[in-house]
């Protein structure tokens, strides 16, 4: 599997689960989601990876301008569900100093 993003509204909060691989070839793919969440509205966006397997500089960079574009209109952009070698690189890369990374969907969406 590539990678696989879906959708889905929590009590306000839209829930963006991606499964597979966030590289070069897929991140333009959660990059339109992201997009559309948030010209649509969405002021509070959970980017859920507990079933990634692979995160490339790629992914991380659309995570950042997505976080930014949401704190840029008021809203928070959130990672949860990282393990693994996911963890381990958004680690090495900084991400959990701007934006919060919660170890469950459920810490995520108690964030808000």
């Amino acid at each position: 599997m590539r990678m696989n993003v879906t959708t889905r509204d929590i009590d306000g909060t839209s829930v963006v689960r991606v499964q597979g691989r966030l590289d070069t070839a897929t991140a333009p793919s959660l990059e339109a989601t992201c997009s559309e969440l948030i010209a649509s509205g969405a002021t509070r966006i959970v980017i859920e990876v507990a079933q990634l397997e692979y995160l490339s500089s790629a992914g991380i960079r659309v995570v950042l301008a997505s976080a930014k574009r949401m704190q840029a209109g008021g809203g928070r952009l959130t990672v949860c569900g990282a393990q693994g070698i996911v963890l381990e690189t958004l680690q090495l890369s900084g991400i959990p100093e701007i934006i919060p990374v919660c170890p469950t969907l459920d810490d995520a969406l108690d964030e808000a």
